[in-house]
């Protein structure tokens, strides 16, 4: 399997903090968090991974280069302009051969990667959505699921909430079927989930898998100071549901 971390971001509520490097060489414990996320998907035997750049391209690329001082092959796809969440995947239409995993720069996160996938193979899901419980449910994106954890909607943070619903926030990490991207037009913008998770729900294809493990978006000065402490407390291992595989990692990683 490969995963593509989306990197094209501006990131500007971090800008205010880090205002000269891009935003997915944050740093976690003096580590950048996509160090981390390269890290964790080779532990998950995941080391064919793309990388979608944008600003500040260059220095993500130097710092990271090849991947093979990770023990990983880094590709690149640069993104001349912001084309969102999810136009550069337009370009990987014909070379992604099988289900991908995907996920943003700006998430931490200590999490058994191996049970997301099987969750997928075992649903034949299109689409899987890591979702959970967080501290700021009021702006974020929600997902409703069915008690086969289907999922049946999809409420953006931006929408009104005049009903009462759980608190199953969608995470920023994802397993996808190729097949979703065929839509997608080289150069055009595209939003992952306004055009290719929300029309997938409406064919019943996109599944939830539900976890308590630790996940944060660390994309504000605020949580990405969040992170760091709950990591140097070494609470994300503790929550990984691969303990015994996770605490070794975590150690490791912390160095």
């Amino acid at each position: 399997m490969r995963a593509v971390i989306a990197a094209g971001g501006r990131g500007t509520r971090l800008a205010a903090s880090l205002p000269d490097i891009p935003k997915a060489l944050a740093p976690v414990c003096k580590k950048p968090l996509i160090v981390r996320q390269i890290e964790a998907l080779k532990f998950a035997g995941i080391e064919d991974i793309i990388i979608t750049t944008g600003h500040l391209a260059e220095k993500l690329t130097a710092f990271l280069g090849d991947g093979s001082r990770f023990g990983v092959k880094l590709s690149y796809i640069h993104e001349d302009r912001p084309l969102g969440s999810a136009g550069a995947l337009a370009y990987l239409k014909t070379e992604l051969e099988g289900d991908f995993l995907m996920l943003m720069c700006d998430v931490a996160f200590d999490v058994d990667l191996s049970r997301l996938l099987r969750f997928h193979e075992e649903k034949k899901a299109r689409a899987t959505l890591f979702v959970h419980p967080n501290s700021h449910p009021y702006d974020s994106d929600l997902v409703l699921a069915d008690e086969k954890s289907r999922v049946t909607g999809w409420l953006s943070k931006k929408e009104p909430r005049g009903f009462a619903c759980r608190n199953l926030v969608n995470a920023g990490l994802y397993v996808l079927n190729p097949e979703l991207l065929q839509g997608l037009q080289e150069g055009e913008r595209a939003d992952l989930e306004l055009d290719i998770i929300r029309p997938e729900i409406e064919k019943g294809g996109v599944y939830a898998c539900r976890s308590t493990e630790y996940i944060k978006d660390a994309g504000t000065p605020e949580r990405l100071k969040a992170v760091n402490a709950e990591w140097l407390s070494g609470l994300p291992a503790r929550r990984n549901l691969k303990t015994d595989s996770a605490a070794s990692f975590s150690t490791a990683t912390a160095r």
